[in-house]
């Protein structure tokens, strides 16, 4: 848990801090945030171990809120609230004391306070736990307080300063505290030596916080500490003097218990170590000795560690046995190899480190010895897993019982035997001779459980609860043997008693209490004697309830529950009496498996009674008594049953005399449904008077009810009215000569009648009232005069609300509005429209402009009904403005219009960053709140136009592109709606990086903690930013510095760790060719110097070892010298950068060795080699080959020539020794020759030294050095078994223990070609590594010294991925409903193929077809626009540029704004007018990501065309034919055609004459419309000479506007839209004269809507192979439209039909025709439907002949012995339901059923049969009999019988699955029992 503590009220100005304590959350980082009115104070986090202090200054007073996160997480109770106050009073607290305290000792504080006195100033000190500090407050001065107390605990406290009553500034403080005794110091040395490394411990993690201070002899000598966490350190130094040391340590200043240490200097000696032997087995636990002398050295520390094999290290005890005598003592613990390491002065004496093998004969572990049998095989096993090395013995009865020991697994073996006799076996066990503890145990041997028989017992008996049972078991057996476990039903124990011995048997008595089925188990010594378990079958009458009788009614049903969960098994009877003894029919129904439902209907009015036996015993309280009534007898009467007023008490009586007490209930439900409050009151006499008020007109259902029962005549229906309801609308202004009409709504008036009139100056106006549904009305008038129409309408003769009517009647059809400020319009700008009224007649003209957020804009309205009417006004919001125009309070024609204000100033441009040739530069213009418009961007350079791309992200945010191609400064100008955006035009730098390099040798090379330095050189003007990281190999950054000199820059950087740094430089933000560069760091001063021969002679070979592996990669330089000049120097690889250098001195003079790594000096170089003249003795010369490498355990021989004097075996001797100083046995024998032959043979591997002696003095040259390697230690780790091509892999080489020899690796393709590989030296071994390039199995050969190792060759599979490739259209664009195909090439690789296709809302079903040479054809069928996302991968790998993005159009879906009527005619002709502009609009919307092109030609080929995306749903397309003739106009979207692309147009340019028969009109707006859907036509008057359409629609109940839009060339785009169906008659005239076929008539139908179609069913979701599945579909409330289907497969398309019920609902009839998924398609009028498309997974076709029934459970038996179980396999058979039934003697049988999982396809049943009789078993498979049902097994009771039945009828066998029930058998009901099975395991009940 997070702790935060010392929050507190904070004062104005002054630091406010608290504390956040995460000691008890693990590791993590604390963040807070501090803000007041939203916004963010700066917070500082100081953090010290697992505390963190939190400081923040206010700037303002007021509540801050502060939030706490611990790594990511707001803690508990985050956020908090800070108050901080504006203080007045200058109260401060100063002093150590606030901040720090030193436990037990006296800390103090002072507290300035001007003009306090004593008891002013409290403080209150709170420690951790809680507890209060006490603490002393007294005045030292005037104005000044003094606080003391003591601390007795660590941590943190709080110090509260009070000032009257309020905290003073920074109140509470936190004061650490620290206890100096706390501080240990451990492992101080009583010596040290010169030149040692000096270590020891300081623990001050139970001190508290503080500052820790070392100084070593006053400072002069370093001392570092590393820090261990947790307050620990280790301090370390070295001695560089032979002076003592003196170690002076303070913690806070405080002198740490102990300091100062003054520690001597010591001096080593020779020491000798005797008796410490290495070969020796010791038990643990025992103490062991061995003696150590250390000759003079007798003034030091002698130490001796023991480190166990845990490496847990013990101190050994030293004892003196004299001077310079010690004895050494020690008791390993643990089992295996203890390391023995003695310093002395805390340095390793020579011969001083061995080990110690130890065993522990207690730990072995032998398993329990279980009882024998006789003649059986007894098994145990023994555990010397923990025991260590040694020898195990194991005997049986002293030994003459032969035994088997074997090896389970490495250090447990199992032990067999087989006893002979029923006697107890003896066994002894013994380890290193050593018996292992519990030994000798004892095997009991017995005979086995089948001479044991039980009586008394049988199968499934019935037994009555808490009654005495018992059986018998035989004699002859021990009573221990015998084992009795009866189990109730609950898994409880019942308690049983054994009585009787083993000679005369035993009688085992239990009484069962709970009902259910036991069981009884008997075992003899562990094993079931025959026929256990034994099932015994418990049941309790008394335990069964019965409840829940309601109050019964005659002839109306009545029930009641029967509970038998705690019964048991047995039979049930219920029967169901009068008073008078006849017998009333009931039935049972089941409720659960456990409960059941009893009805019955009682036939007359008296006490009916109902019995409930069981197994023949009644029940607790059957037989049950219940009353009947009849409700029949109670009345009701009133007028308040029949009429009623709205809001008015209605009444009526109920008489209920003569009945029973019962409940009489009164519901009162209105026209609405909604219950209606009823009073009821009782007279006093058994009868009632109800009250309740009607709150609305219509029907009332007015229901009484007795005892639940409806009375006689209910219920009563009740007419209310209420005229008042009645409600008129749609009363308006009139427009001379056109029909006006107006709504009755009477629905909630109730019935009545309706009268209307309608009049004008004293005259009536005839008027039509059409009805409608639910007492609607419609009534229409034609106004012929202008004057006030009166209406007058009664209900009931009574005047409605509101009547008589005004309508006043208006004739402005003729006005007509345009201006500027109808379209797009900038904001603060004033803008235009003019109100043209003439011809309609004199009236007010309002127009109001109601802004984005609702607000209206002021206006200024200019001019008459004569001139017109200007409208200005000045928008000041961005976005749409909303234009109500009203000409005599009536909306004018178009109303209300829509203008677009936009903002340039509020278009967003992102950055745009510097820019590099040929890279793209792409940057964000966010114009989501400038408004509605087109943004457009010009990129230029130098005067010339770079093309750049606007990419629509959406929510009017656009992506820019473009690719510079020079280095000059591109200008970017972003307009909106051709104004230009705030600070456009912008300048964009572009920079040229291609000539940019870096060099310098610190880009591959560098030592450590020098500085190191590489240069970047532009080659040209220094135009861009230099960004460089440098990552060490603990991935931690090293800090860099880049200076700038003249146009180069230069990089300085000093690592601090060894080993490969990337180098990461970025020139303009782009990566520098090379980029990362892999620097080396190295250290020369790991380079170690061994193996020096310091003296020599001439000629003799001088060696020395150069040990660079742990300085890091580099190379080593070693230059010889004498007297100034060079000596030749043979080097020898040892591997690891380990070098061996030889030379051959030729003069008498000193020699020096130098060297260097990477040409840095490694220090303590030179070394000077003494080179004297040979003494005579040198005269024996080692020959041969030895002196390199060799094999282990393979003899070595060397031969030594002799030059000319005598020598003998005798004087000559050989010393080998191995690299741990073990000598090597060896033998010198001399050849025929007179030469000497040196033997030997090692068991070691590594670097062996050999030294040959002449009268004991070493000969010229030695020592020798011999690396002995073996092969077979080599070992292969961390190898991939599979990798892919292209990509690095490899493994791991580890010969730390095989010794030193060259590895050669050899890496061979599947086309049998070398792969080269590189080794990369590691601590232990080799790391070799290959690229592969193709895919297949290598072969990998790997020697060692020329030797195999084991396993070589090796084989690694490489399987293909990056070169896995796709093309093809379909990844790129598709078309909806289309195949879309692209290709997948494997290039021949073997492999997975995996590949998605996922739409905006939708998965694309893919079909893949193999073709040749590993190619595959990918098709899938896309069902809706947008941009899809096709995921590719090879062998679970993404290929190359996967995820794919395709755009899938729809050029079907690109609509022309007026429709195709509007630009074509009959024939599909557009009509062009000569040098006239040609503009057609084009709607996108719903045609998906895109981009529409077109072309134009003309009889002189292609003519100029522009194409304007006007918004971003809108094209424009604008051209202008100049010649006469044929034009050809071609559209495409996203580079497909549209639908009948290209279209034709002629152009003429003759002046026709005035001919209003040539007007050609074309559209389905001509025919028939949809309610609340614009419609069009097209008016082409481009043949009937000059002129304009005259244009009108007439309803019946109705009329619509229609609006004209001119297409140029006498053409018009007409439109309208319908508020209500029915017939309407559209008149056109040209010139006054009506066109051919006007008018017309037109119906007008209700629209379509897609999203209220309701589909469900099955079929929706699943199906069967072959199969149909239906599903259904209901369009009524969807309105008239096409309905259609399509089911698509994985590879084939499915058989879809809907068939038409007339009503409205459709049956839809899949049959699939493959298995998997399927999409179905189901669309509306052209549009999806909802939840459309629908995914079903279609299922393999039901097979019931796949299904198998096996088991003695369908084959004949004999009952005593029978076997019911069966199992059902239905695996393979598809899906489909399981029908199990079983039929046979009645009771005589229980169903169990089981099986593992739900998609567990395997059944297993049993029916255990208690009776003999026929079974017959069904199994059906969806319906079908399965192979072999039904099954007939006949059960009989003897064995004869079953051979005579297996004589006189064929032997089948069948197949049959299992059903389970703990159901009661009722009493006149089958023994039948059976359950459905749904596909894949959904269990459901059968009828």
């Amino acid at each position: 848990m997070v702790l935060v503590s010392g929050l507190h009220t904070g004062v104005l100005g002054e630091d406010f801090n608290f504390n956040v304590d995460t000691s008890s959350s693990g590791p993590g980082i604390v963040r807070v945030e501090a803000t007041i009115d939203d916004q963010l104070v700066p917070v500082t986090v100081l953090q010290t171990g697992n505390h963190n202090t939190v400081s923040f200054t206010p700037e303002v007073a007021g509540n801050y809120t502060v939030q706490v996160f611990f790594n990511g997480a707001p803690v508990r109770g985050s956020p908090f609230t800070v108050t901080v106050e504006n203080s007045s009073v200058d109260v401060r607290a100063m002093g150590e004391g606030l901040t720090i305290a030193a436990v037990d000792r006296l800390t103090s504080f002072e507290v300035s306070a001007r003009g306090a006195v004593i008891g002013d100033v409290v403080v209150k000190i709170t420690a951790p736990g809680g507890n209060i500090v006490p603490c002393k407050v007294y005045e030292v001065a005037d104005d000044l307080f003094k606080a003391e107390y003591v601390v007795v605990d660590l941590g943190d406290h709080l110090i509260d300063v009070l000032y009257c009553g309020k905290p003073i500034r920074g109140s509470p403080f936190v004061c650490a505290t620290y206890d100096i005794k706390q501080v240990h110091v451990t492992n101080i040395p009583k010596s040290v030596v010169k030149g040692k490394e000096v270590k020891f411990n300081i623990d001050a993690n139970d001190a508290g916080s503080g500052n820790l201070e070392i100084l070593v002899n006053g400072g002069t000598v370093p001392c570092t500490v590393q820090d261990r966490g947790n307050m620990r350190y280790i301090a370390s130094f070295q001695p560089t003097a032979d002076v003592d040391h003196v170690i002076e340590m303070t913690f806070n200043g405080d002198p740490i218990p102990g300091s100062p240490w003054a520690i001597p200097i010591s001096a080593l000696r020779d020491l000798k170590v005797r008796g410490l032997d290495a070969q020796q087995l010791l038990p643990v636990n025992k103490t062991y000795s061995f003696d150590v002398d250390t000759g003079d050295v007798n003034d030091g520390q002698l130490e001796a560690f023991v480190r166990a094999p845990s490496s847990a290290t013990e101190v050994a005890n030293v004892y003196q046995m004299g001077e310079g005598k010690f004895k050494v003592e020690f008791t390993p613990h643990e089992v295996g190899i203890n390391t023995v390491e003695i310093l002395y002065e805390g340095q390793p004496i020579p011969g001083g480190h061995s080990t110690v093998k130890t065993y522990d004969h207690t730990a072995i572990k032998v398993s329990p010895i279980p009882r024998g049998k006789l003649g059986e095989t007894v098994e145990f096993d023994v555990d010397v897993t923990e025991a260590g090395e040694g020898q195990l013995e194991i005997m049986v009865n002293r030994g003459h019982v032969p035994n088997t020991v074997s090896m389970l697994q490495k250090a447990i073996f199992r032990v067999e035997f087989v006893p002979q006799e029923a006697v107890p076996h003896i066994i002894d066990i013994f380890f290193n001779k050593q018996e292992v503890p519990g030994c000798p145990m004892t095997c009991h041997v017995a005979n086995d459980a089948s001479s044991v028989s039980v009586s008394g017992l049988t199968q499934l008996e019935v037994i009555r609860s808490n009654q005495l049972q018992y059986f018998t078991v035989s004699s002859g057996i021990q009573k221990s043997d015998l084992n009795i476990h009866i189990k109730a039903p609950s898994g409880a124990n019942v308690p049983c008693s054994i009585i009787g011995d083993e000679d005369t048997g035993y009688r085992i008595e239990y009484a069962p209490s709970e009902s259910g089925t036991n069981v009884v188990e008997v075992d003899y010594l562990g094993e079931a004697v025959d026929g256990s378990p034994f099932y015994q079958e418990v049941y309790c009458p008394s335990d069964i309830e019965a409840f829940d009788f309601k109050q019964a009614f005659i002839g109306k049903e009545t029930t009641f529950i029967i509970d038998t969960s705690k019964s048991g098994r047995g039979n049930m009877e219920i029967e169901v009496t009068t008073e008078d003894g006849k017998t009333v029919p009931n039935t049972i129904k089941k409720i659960n498996e456990d409960q059941y439902e009893v009805s019955f209907t009682p036939i007359n009015e008296t006490i009916h009674h109902a019995s409930i036996i069981y197994n023949g015993e009644h029940i607790t309280g059957s037989p049950y008594s219940v009353p009947v009534h009849d409700a029949q007898n109670v009345s009701a009467s009133g007028e308040g049953l029949q009429f009623a007023t709205s809001h008015k008490i209605s009444l009526f009586t109920i008489d209920a005399k003569g009945m029973a007490a019962g409940d009489i209930s009164v519901n009162v439900t209105g026209p609405d449904e909604r219950d209606v409050s009823v009073k009821l009151f009782e007279n006093g006499d058994s009868t009632y008077r109800v009250e309740w008020t009607p709150h609305m007109a219509g029907e009332y259902s007015v229901s009484v009810l007795y005892g639940g029962s409806a009375i006689k005549g209910s219920p009563f229906t009740v007419r209310v009215c209420d005229a008042s309801k009645v409600i008129v609308s749609n009363i308006g202004q009139g427009r001379i000569g056109r029909s006006s009409s107006f709504k009755i709504d009477a629905s909630k008036a109730g019935s009545g009648n309706l009268e209307i009139i309608v009049s004008a100056n004293g005259e009536n106006v005839p008027n039509f009232v059409q009805a409608e549904a639910n007492s609607h009305f419609l009534v229409s008038f034609t106004p012929q005069v202008s004057d006030a129409h009166m209406i007058s309408i009664k209900f009931n003769g009574e005047p409605v609300p509101g009547s008589p009517f005004n309508s006043s009647i208006v004739d402005g059809s003729k006005c007509k509005v345009s201006g500027d400020g109808l379209t797009h319009v900038p904001i603060n700008q004033t803008t235009w429209i003019l109100v043209d009224p003439r011809g309609a007649g004199s009236a007010n003209c309002n127009v109001q402009i109601i802004s984005p957020s609702g607000r209206s804009i002021p206006t200024r309205t200019t001019g008459n009904a004569t001139s017109g009417y200007r409208v200005e006004y000045t928008p000041t919001e961005i976005g749409q403005h909303k234009l109500l125009v009203e000409y005599a309070d009536v909306e004018v024609s178009g109303s209300p219009f829509y203008a677009e204000a936009y903002d340039p100033n509020h278009v967003v441009v992102g950055h745009i960053s510097k820019g590099v040739i040929g890279k793209h530069i792409t940057f964000e213009v966010d114009a989501s709140k400038a408004g509605d418009g087109v943004l457009e961007a010009e990129v230029s350079s130098k005067g010339q136009r770079v093309h750049s791309t606007v990419h629509n992200k959406g929510n009017k945010v656009y992506e820019v592109t473009f690719v510079p191609n020079d280095n000059n400064t591109h200008v970017v100008h972003i307009t909106l709606n051709r104004e230009p955006v705030r600070n456009s035009p912008f300048m964009v730098d572009v920079i040229d990086s291609s000539h940019v390099r870096a060099v310098g040798d610190a880009l591959r090379y560098a030592p450590v903690h020098k500085e190191a330095f590489f240069e970047i050189d532009p080659h040209g003007p220094t135009e861009a930013d230099v960004f460089v990281k440098i990552t060490g190999p603990s991935v931690t950054s090293v800090p860099t510095r880049v200076i700038r000199q003249g146009n180069t820059f230069r990089c300085e950087f000093t690592p601090t760790e060894k080993g490969p740094h990337m180098i990461d430089i970025h020139y303009g933000g782009i990566s520098l060719p090379g980029s990362p560069f892999v620097c080396e760091v190295f250290d020369p001063r790991s380079v170690s110097i061994t193996d020096v021969d310091y003296q020599g002679r001439p000629g003799d070979q001088m060696a020395f070892t150069v040990n660079g592996s742990a300085a890091g990669q580099g190379e080593v330089n070693v230059e010889v010298t004498s007297n100034g000049h060079p000596v030749r120097c043979n080097r020898t690889s040892l591997g690891h950068n380990n070098l061996r250098y030889t030379y051959y001195p030729e003069i008498n003079a000193p020699h020096f060795i130098d060297a260097t790594f990477n040409h840095e000096k490694i220090p303590g170089l030179p070394i000077r080699v003494e080179i004297e003249e040979a003494p005579p003795i040198e005269i024996v010369h080692p020959v041969g080959s030895s002196y390199s490498s060799t094999l282990m355990k393979k003899t070595q021989t060397f031969v030594m020539e002799s030059t000319g004097s005598p020598y003998t075996l005798n004087n000559l001797s050989a010393v080998v020794k191995a690299p741990s100083g073990e000598q090597v046995a060896s033998q010198i024998v001399q050849t025929p020759n007179g030469d000497f032959k040196v033997e030997y043979s090692s068991p070691f591997t590594g670097r062996h030294t050999i030294d040959i002696y002449h009268n004991g003095q070493r000969i010229q040259g030695c020592p020798y050095y011999v690396d002995i390697y073996d092969p077979s230690r080599v070992r292969i780790e961390r190898q991939e078994s599979t990798s892919m091509v292209s990509k690095e892999t490899g493994f791991r080489v580890n010969v730390s223990d095989a010794g030193q020899a060259d590895l050669k690796v050899e890496v061979v393709s599947p086309s049998g070609t070398n792969v080269p590989c590189e080794l990369h030296e590691t601590p232990q071994g080799f790391h070799v590594t290959y690229t592969p390039q193709q895919y297949g199995i290598y072969t990998i050969h790997i020697t060692y010294g020329g030797q195999d190792i084991p396993g070589s060759p090796i084989t690694q599979e490489i399987r293909g991925a990056g070169n896995a490739s796709a093309h093809g259209d379909g990844l790129t664009r598709g078309e909806e409903d289309q195949p879309a195909t692209f290709w997948v090439d494997s290039h021949g690789m073997k492999g997975d193929l995996f590949v998605q296709v996922d739409g905006p809302n939708s998965i694309a079903k893919c079909n893949i077809d193999p073709e040749r040479d590993g190619l595959y054809a990918v098709t899938y069928i896309p069902v809706e626009v947008g941009v899809y996302n096709i995921q590719i991968k090879w062998n679970g790998q993404d290929i190359q540029g996967s995820p794919f993005h395709a755009k899938v159009v729809d050029s079907r879906k690109v609509k022309v704004v007026g429709g195709w009527q509007s630009i074509l005619d009959a024939n599909d002709q557009m009509h062009l007018t000569l040098n006239e502009q040609k503009r057609i609009q084009f709607e996108v919307k719903d045609a998906g990501p895109g981009k529409l092109r077109a072309e134009v030609f003309g009889p002189g080929g292609p003519i100029p065309i522009e194409i304007e995306q006007t918004s971003s749903n809108v094209y424009t397309i604008s051209f202008t034919p100049r010649v006469d003739g044929d034009y050809r106009v071609s559209v495409w979207w996203s580079d497909i055609p549209l639908p009948k692309s290209p279209y034709y147009a002629i152009v003429r340019s003759a002046s026709l004459p005035i001919d209003h028969t040539k007007v050609i009109l074309s559209g389905h707006g001509l025919k028939e419309a949809r309610v609340n859907q614009e419609t069009e036509f097209i008016v082409d008057g481009s043949e009937a000479g000059p002129g304009q359409p005259d244009i009108r629609l007439i309803g019946v109940n109705s009329n619509a506007d229609v609006r004209m839009t001119s297409l140029g060339g006498h053409r018009y785009r007409c439109t309208y839209t319908a508020t209500s169906s029915g017939a309407y008659l559209l008149h056109i005239s040209w010139n006054d004269k009506q066109v051919r076929g006007s008018p017309f008539k037109i119906n007008v139908m209700a629209s379509s809507d897609a999203q209220k179609v309701i589909a469900s069913g099955e079929g929706l979701r699943s199906g069967i192979m072959s199969k149909e599945s239906k599903s259904i579909i209901d369009t009524r409330r969807a309105g008239p439209g096409e309905l259609t289907a399509y089911c698509m497969g994985p590879h084939r398309a499915s058989h879809c039909e809907l068939f038409d019920h007339k009503d409205g609902t459709f049956t839809l009839t899949v049959r699939p025709q493959e298995a998997d998924k399927h999409t179905l398609t189901v669309k509306y009028g052209g549009e999806h439907i909802a939840g459309s498309p629908f995914t079903l997974q279609v299922s393999g076709a039901p097979d019931a002949s796949k299904v198998r029934v096996t088991g003695p459970g369908v084959e004949p038996g004999i009952l005593a012995t029978f076997q019911s179980r069966f199992i059902v396999e239905t695996r393979g058979a598809g899906a489909g339901q399981l029908t199990v039934r079983i039929r046979g003697p009645k009771g005589a049988f229980r169903v169990e059923m089981q099986r593992e999982s739900q998609k567990d396809r395997t059944i297993l049943c049993r029916y255990d049969p208690t009776e003999i009789g026929d079974y017959l078993i069904h199994v059906k498979w969806s319906g079908e009999h399965v192979p072999g049902s039904p099954f007939h097994v006949p059960i009989f009771d003897t064995q004869d019988e079953l051979e005579r039945f297996v004589l006189q009828q064929q032997h089948s066998t069948a197949h049959t699955t299992h059903t389970h029930t703990n159901s009661p058998i009722m009493r006149n009901g089958s023994a039948h029992s059976g359950y459905e099975k749904g596909p894949y395991g959904r269990w459901t009940p059968e009828t």
